[in-house]
């Protein structure tokens, strides 16, 4: 049976509209994948800007320490130069020696102008070395 024109445009105009739908099937498929893509992408983005703030604020800690680190090290080198302009090392070394008789950290505290904590450092320091 011989096709009319017009039976050969329906068929035709058919597997057109055939393979125009496989073409949106699989644009559709691929659009989705790559929605899932950019979905995914923008979770490790946020991800990566969560551990980014996250060290930012590490890292202004860390400034901050170094910053108090700084001031106490200032202070402390201000303190070793008034220690050496009164003899420090020589009323260290008094102190070790009154520690080796048996004074306390009270008694260094008093004499020798040291801080509690200098004090008590020097006498169990000292101490240990005479129970040895």
């Amino acid at each position: 049976m011989p096709l009319t024109p017009l039976t050969a445009l329906v068929i035709y105009i058919s597997v057109a509209l055939a393979a125009v739908a496989t073409g949106l099937l699989v644009q559709a498929a691929l659009f989705r994948r790559e929605r899932a893509a950019l979905q995914s992408l923008a979770l490790d983005l946020a991800t990566l800007q969560g551990g980014q703030n996250q060290q930012a604020r590490a890292q202004a800690d860390l400034i901050d320490r170094l910053e108090r680190v700084a001031v106490a090290c200032s202070r402390l080198d201000e303190r070793l130069e008034r220690l050496e302009l009164r003899g420090g090392e020589r009323s260290y070394g008094r102190a070790i020696a009154l520690a080796q008789r048996g004074g306390e950290a009270d008694d260094l505290v008093r004499d020798f102008g040291l801080s509690k904590a200098e004090a008590e450092l020097v006498a169990v320091v000292h101490a240990r070395r005479t129970a040895n």
